[in-house]
């Protein structure tokens, strides 16, 4: 059994994971609607001709945030995929887990 610290912890990095994935889709979906998803680029550009050292960590900040925007999405698709089959959730449940430990 896990100790109730140890589990109060999961929880709360299971809250705070759920809300940026939930801000990350608004944002998403807000930068879709304005249509300015080239602003990332435009910022890079600029920032990278004032401060050579804050552009590797504005690119390693955006490499992340695309990358966890495309896992949001594949996680997504896969969901509706599922629709109310347990036994498919079941699996991709097993399969999100795996990916975490890994």
């Amino acid at each position: 059994m896990v100790q109730k610290e140890v589990q109060d912890l999961l929880n709360r990095l299971i809250l705070i994971e759920h809300i940026s994935t939930t801000l990350y889709l608004a944002m998403s979906a807000y930068m879709d609607q304005k249509n300015i998803t080239n602003s990332y680029r435009q910022a890079y550009n600029y920032i990278k001709k004032i401060d050579p050292q804050t552009t590797v960590i504005v690119q390693e900040f955006l490499r992340e945030q695309i990358d966890e925007e495309a896992q949001t999405l594949t996680i997504v698709e896969r969901l509706k995929l599922a629709d109310d089959n347990t036994s498919a959730l079941l699996l991709f449940n097993q399969e999100l887990a795996q990916r975490q430990a890994g």
